[in-house]
């Protein structure tokens, strides 16, 4: 089987262009992919994989955030990441950890452009990698940092991590009653529904499109307030025709448990001047 950085030189023509992150001694990620553990141990292997998004060669870090967690890889090279503002693993956004299709829809900035042609993705990955090391606002940032303190966005921000999603993944035996590990077995023995949220790809996650993730709290967050607006005009018609009417007699309709105890980060702030949270001084032992 050809490396990536063989198949990398095919598709430039015999010159081989990696992506500009080879001195990264730590990648971009999210609280929820590092983990609850300050003193993980990493494996860091230089050009050993390809970006699934601009298809060159980056190099890749993995490890496990916790006992009871899986090994986790970064999927994306620190440049995609820059531009979306994103962890190199999950794909979420750091400031308000959810979908990127989910901010772009509140926070519009300049939409990432999607490409399938090789040679596009080679040359549209060379300018951005470029302008990143200018210094340079990337375009999402200029364009979404107008619009960071967005009411509704707000209200959909995870303010902590969720440590749930670093979960071994369902054993494959298990769900044909093949497993003979039992507690041994380092995957979950649970029977999962054939959902949508089992049908997930990587470069849709990305760039916001067809993510079913991101389609189910749109979903729930419009369902949730056409239920208010409901509740609302009940409240104003009872109060027409009774003066005497107390609103507290209609409870409220049940909507999504906000996140207690956590402290919301200044999402303009992280999105004006980036801020990684795996490249904090908690994070690289110092």
């Amino acid at each position: 089987m050809a490396s990536a950085g063989a198949r990398s030189a095919k598709r430039g023509g015999g010159e081989q262009h990696r992506s500009g992150e080879g001195a990264a001694d730590f990648p971009i990620l999210c609280e929820t992919c590092l983990g609850p553990n300050p003193f993980l141990r990493m494996i860091r292997c230089e050009y050993s994989k390809e970006c699934n998004v601009c298809k060159r060669p980056m190099t890749n870090f993995r490890w496990k955030p916790g006992k009871d967690s899986r090994y986790k890889n970064t999927v994306v090279c620190q440049t995609c990441a820059k531009l979306k503002n994103t962890c190199q693993c999950c794909l979420f956004d750091l400031a308000y950890g959810l979908p990127t299709a989910v901010r772009d829809h509140y926070a519009q900035g300049d939409t990432v452009q999607r490409h399938e042609s090789d040679v596009q993705l080679e040359y549209f990955a060379r300018q951005n990698e470029k302008m990143l090391n200018s210094g340079a606002l990337t375009p999402h940032q200029s364009g979404a940092s107008k619009h960071a303190t967005n009411p509704e966005l707000m209200k959909l921000a995870r303010t902590g991590p969720r440590y749930a999603r670093n979960r071994p993944h369902v054993c494959s035996f298990f769900a044909q009653g093949m497993c003979n590990r039992g507690k041994e077995c380092p995957y979950r023995h649970e029977v999962l529904e054939d959902n949508e949220l089992s049908k997930q790809n990587i470069r849709d996650r990305y760039y916001g499109t067809n993510d079913p993730v991101a389609n189910k709290i749109l979903r729930e967050k419009k369902e949730a307030d056409e239920a208010l607006s409901s509740h609302r005009e009940l409240i104003q018609g009872a109060a027409a025709d009774d003066a005497d009417f107390d609103p507290s007699s209609i409870p409220l309709p049940p909507g999504p448990a906000p996140d207690a105890g956590q402290h919301m980060p200044d999402p303009s702030a992280a999105l004006n001047i980036p801020a990684y949270p795996s490249t904090g001084t908690n994070w690289m032992g110092k």
